[in-house]
């Protein structure tokens, strides 16, 4: 009886891991069979298979960062229509059945005609990466990724005088399902608490990153070291104090304390195509320069690598908490 008690605790253990969002409907179901069926293949039979997509639809910006990769790539181009880009959708997402797609730029919300083509064709499986200064539009089952980068005094000096006003604007104005992006690097890493103090209302998540630096003497990225360490410990005791509020898991942030790694990038596990739908190599932020993959900062090549290689069930979690 014991032994059957005791397996009936791992049973439900199991069962509660399970995300819940699997339930939603036979498309959620489908897309997370086949998401599910990849990371066998990758794991347990060494396949490489793209699981993720990126795009960049546009090659134009309103802002121009200080710390943002896209300017040091930047350079004068063509914009395909929303035809084009429904092929290409076809040709290169579709066939791959990847599981969620990620619209960047330039900034994405320049181009709604096109992310309409996205959510189209890849119902409930896109996610708009902007800077938030432009009015967000229910596309219907996309989801927004929005830029705060510190403080409204931090996140201007990064941004540009009067940006944060009207990202808080326009954030609060939509109502719809909000992530927030905090890029961390030497001049915000000290605010972490005010900004998840005065956002945690306002957003159901919240998703921290590195800077990741072009050159070897970029005084925004932060060293791998204690401070280092110290920043990501902090994250992770905001973690217990906010619960279901951040998508990062334990072990992606602890990933983020060396480079180690990086030697073993699944760069590979995302299409990612510039604004001419053409594949970046070896990850969304290459181009005519190149980041310095030894010190990348990315969540999103850290989350697939502690998936993959670290078994982080805390995922299962992360993907309800997106989809409450």
């Amino acid at each position: 009886m014991n032994i059957l008690n005791a397996n009936s605790i791992k049973m439900y253990n199991v069962f509660k891991m399970i995300p819940k969002v699997l339930f939603n409907g036979p498309r959620a179901f489908i897309d997370y069979t086949h998401l599910t069926l990849k990371i066998i293949k990758i794991c347990y039979f060494g396949h490489k298979i793209p699981m993720y997509g990126s795009a960049d639809i546009t090659n134009a910006c309103n802002l121009k960062c200080s710390h943002c990769y896209w300017w040091k790539n930047w350079k004068p181009s063509n914009e395909l229509s929303p035809g084009q880009w429904r092929m290409i959708i076809r040709e290169k997402f579709k066939k791959a059945r990847v599981f969620r797609v990620a619209l960047t730029g330039g900034e994405p919300l320049l181009r709604p005609e096109v992310i309409e083509v996205f959510t189209e064709e890849l119902q409930n499986k896109v996610i708009v990466v902007t800077n938030g200064t432009l009015p967000l539009i229910d596309f219907g089952g996309a989801k927004y990724y929005v830029s705060i980068d510190g403080t409204e005094k931090i996140h201007d000096l990064l941004r540009g005088a009067g940006v944060y006003k009207k990202v808080k604007k326009n954030i609060t104005g939509y109502g719809g399902n909000i992530v927030l992006n905090m890029t961390l690097n030497t001049m915000n890493c000290g605010c972490i608490d005010e900004v998840v103090n005065e956002w945690n209302k306002c957003a159901i998540v919240m998703n921290f990153q590195f800077h990741t630096p072009f050159t070897l003497n970029d005084k925004l990225w932060i060293p791998f070291g204690k401070k280092r360490d110290e920043i990501i410990d902090r994250i992770i005791k905001l973690k217990k104090d906010y619960p279901d509020f951040f998508i990062n898991t334990d072990k992606q942030l602890n990933l983020f304390r060396s480079n180690t790694w990086t030697k073993e990038c699944p760069s590979w596990s995302v299409i990612s195509l510039d604004n001419l739908g053409q594949i970046k190599n070896p990850c969304c932020m290459s181009g005519i320069n190149q980041p310095l993959c030894e010190r990348c900062g990315m969540c999103e090549a850290t989350g697939i690598y502690a998936g993959l290689y670290q078994k982080d069930v805390e995922w299962f979690k992360v993907y309800d908490i997106l989809n409450k």
